[in-house]
């Protein structure tokens, strides 16, 4: 296929940087079967999973796949998790987000940036207020690249994965700021609330 979505003709020579590859799920697996079934005609015994980081006591969720191959006769150990989410007896809780963040460097308000956050990202922010700030009064992590979703998340979770592209993270640290804009001497009851209007001033603290 190339890139402009048209299928090439039969014997058509389709320069690499104009083609679409595309897999066909009919051999999917095929390249990993015969990548493994290579390794055991060398005498390895293989064994491989997909492993979570935060399993492992990295504050973050990303999986990756691991492997272990070997051909010293003894069999294939794999650790057992050392955290969870809901730990058992000689496992600890999953580390978060927050552990990483350097909660002393100041922060920029978001209406202060040369270019205005994209309208997506806009609206993560919002339901982002709506959910850790005006529900809970907790910083929360945005999405600012790479991500379809509008889902925000606490930082008092695990970090989603980040990527390598756009450059300076695919996350943003928001820490909004709840302030009245006028005196008001009942201040905690539901009179005060209704008095008060507010001016809700998110920040991002350095783009992890």
């Amino acid at each position: 296929m190339k890139l402009g979505g048209t299928i090439a003709e039969p014997g058509e020579v389709v320069p690499v940087h104009q083609q679409f590859l595309v897999p066909d799920p009919k051999r999917r697996g095929q390249t990993w079967a015969t990548f493994v079934a290579e390794l055991q005609h060398l005498g390895y015994v293989v064994d491989w999973r997909v492993i979570k980081a935060c399993d492992f006591g990295a504050p973050t969720s990303r999986e990756r796949l691991f492997m272990i191959a070997r051909c010293d006769g003894e069999p294939v150990v794999w650790p057992a998790p050392t955290h969870a989410k809901h730990p058992v007896k000689g496992q600890q809780k999953w580390r978060t987000a927050a552990e990483c963040i350097d909660w002393t460097i100041p922060s920029k308000s978001i209406f202060d940036r040369p270019k205005p956050l994209a309208p997506a990202t806009l609206r993560r922010i919002a339901k982002g207020m709506k959910k850790f700030v005006i529900g809970a009064a907790d910083p929360f992590i945005v999405p600012i690249a790479n991500w379809s979703g509008e889902s925000v998340q606490s930082a008092h979770d695990t970090l989603r994965t980040v990527t390598s592209w756009p450059r300076g993270g695919s996350f943003a640290m928001a820490s909004p700021i709840i302030a009245p804009a006028s005196r008001c001497t009942c201040a905690g009851t539901a009179s005060a609330r209704r008095q008060w209007q507010h001016w809700l001033a998110p920040t991002t603290r350095g783009e992890q």
